[in-house]
């Protein structure tokens, strides 16, 4: 089964110039023009970084997949044509672990049973599990909402047997419409 891994991919670019330049080019004024210059080769070092999201049955191959992409003594060529060299290639592979939830459960569990030596009674008793519980969900959701109203009722109660029982001992009830006093 595929997971999903983070690579973050270093390496260092390196590349001989030898530059062509023709100064006639910045030669506007005066005669004879005679250029004795020489530019000898230059070496460049570069270092660099990215990263990427890829898909893999294992760390393993994982690493394959992101050498693939770019590996020690690959060629690249820069938009100006100049070719550089990779070096010092180095690939930092770390899986992205998922929150297990029922479905992402359900799609390891199938997978796993392909691999069983009678995969098709595995797979139903996967579904007879993941159905079962999927029905417990529902009436546990349903459930705790009966609570909840028998809950907002047995307040109300309490509060109605708070009342008669101010009234039976001869107290006025607690209620906003029975203050009748200045400023309440």
């Amino acid at each position: 089964m595929a997971r999903k891994y983070n690579v973050t991919t270093t390496f260092s670019l390196s590349t001989e110039y030898d530059p062509e330049i023709d100064l006639r080019h910045v030669f506007t004024n005066g005669e004879e023009f005679e250029d004795n210059s020489y530019f000898g080769s230059v070496s460049l070092d570069i270092d660099g970084e990215f990263a990427f999201v890829l898909e893999a049955d294992n760390e393993d191959e994982a690493y394959s997949l992101a050498n693939e992409n770019v590996s020690e003594g690959a060629e690249i060529e820069d938009d100006l044509g100049v070719t550089w060299l990779f070096s010092n290639v180095e690939h930092d592979i770390e899986r992205i672990t998922e929150p297990m939830t029922l479905a992402r459960a359900n799609e390891i569990l199938n997978a796993l049973a392909d691999d069983a030596d009678d995969p098709e009674e595995v797979k139903e008793a996967i579904t007879f599990v993941f159905d079962t519980i999927t029905s417990l969900e529902s009436r546990l959701r349903e459930t705790s909402q009966r609570v909840d109203a028998l809950l907002a009722e047995i307040r109300e109660a309490r509060e109605a047997l708070a009342a008669a029982t101010a009234v039976a001992d001869g107290e006025a009830p607690a209620s906003p419409l029975a203050d009748t006093s200045i400023g309440g």
